[in-house]
């Protein structure tokens, strides 16, 4: 299972097994930037990127969380 929380300060993501047990974690710091949904998508890819890729397929559900109730417009493709 894995957890990602964007913060103020960084995004974060761990991922337990079945029984709660730390199988990795991964964090990705925040620069200050003005573009949030580049700074958001690469932090999202660059935790997953540190996953060990044996264990990213073993992925059976995902949680994110965000700060403050956070709204990040996109547009029909995503971006």
């Amino acid at each position: 299972y894995l957890g990602i929380d964007f913060g103020t300060s960084g995004a974060r993501a761990i991922l337990i097994d079945a029984e709660g047990i730390i199988q990795a974690e991964a964090q990705y710091p925040f620069a200050a930037s003005t573009e949030l949904a580049s700074l958001w998508q690469k932090a999202l890819f660059t935790l997953i990127e540190q996953i060990p890729q044996e264990l990213r397929g073993e992925i059976r559900a995902i949680a994110l969380n965000g700060t403050s109730s956070t709204v990040l417009l996109c547009d029909n493709s995503g971006n």
